[in-house]
């Protein structure tokens, strides 16, 4: 007898007969290739985030040290390259890291300064919890550019 053309001997490829085993390798494989592909949550970047703060002060020799004691006050530690306060000739720079519980009182400081302008960027650096970074500039208002 010639076989039937319209019967074939195994079912499409995809397609489990129910009873039937799998032949070794295929639904094997696919599970395991499931179990190392990562979720989606887990291919997602990290995003970090920095706050960025800009003030202009008069007397800024004088108030660099005060600001710098309440950073210190507040929890806050040196997070770049240079210490807190870091004098440039147009004013100071302050990288730290605070504890983020801390976030509200670090604003009331500055603002017992003088105006701040405070903003949340993006950053390839993710902060450990409960910890944020700052960057602040401080300006030297008689040193700016008229």
């Amino acid at each position: 007898k010639t076989p039937d053309p319209k019967a074939p001997d195994s079912p499409p490829p995809g397609v489990q007969v129910a009873g039937a085993e799998p032949k070794s390798g295929e639904a094997q494989e696919s599970d395991e290739e499931d179990a190392e592909k990562p979720t989606t949550e887990e291919r997602k970047p990290l995003k970090g985030f920095v706050y960025r703060a800009f003030m202009s002060l008069e007397e800024l020799d004088a108030k660099t040290p005060e600001i710098v004691q309440g950073v210190q006050g507040l929890g806050g530690a040196k997070a770049g390259q240079v210490e807190l306060g870091w004098r440039k000739p147009k004013g100071s720079y302050f990288h730290f890291s605070l504890p983020e519980s801390n976030y509200e009182e670090m604003v009331k400081l500055l603002r017992n300064f003088g105006p701040v302008r405070i903003y949340k960027d993006p950053h390839w650096r993710v902060m450990p919890e409960g910890k944020i970074r700052f960057i602040l500039w401080v300006e030297d208002s008689k040193k700016k550019p008229q």
